[in-house]
């Protein structure tokens, strides 16, 4: 005879394994699909490039900043000419 307890606690730890199995594989097909999957085809707002710009520039400043004073001061005004670009659209 068929022992039912036993029977439904098997049955319980198994539905809640795939429970979170699933819930595990749709957390990840988010993330997959917010993180990549569209990212890869978006284009960049002229926002975006201008800030990608002058983070860049402004490491360099910093890079520079002990070693080669002209390229340091060189490299802050392009970014400051970037900032102000930023700032006329906005």
């Amino acid at each position: 005879m068929l022992d039912l307890k036993l029977l439904t606690a098997h049955f319980s730890g198994t539905l809640s394994r795939m429970t979170s199995f699933v819930e595990g594989c749709w957390y990840l097909l988010d993330y997959l699909k917010n993180n990549t999957m569209f990212g890869l085809f978006k284009k960049k707002s002229e926002m975006e490039k201008l800030q990608e710009q002058y983070q860049k520039l402004m490491k360099e400043y910093h890079d520079l900043s002990t070693s080669d004073r002209t390229a340091s001061d060189k490299a802050y005004a392009a970014a400051d000419v970037i900032a102000k670009k930023m700032d006329a659209l906005n």
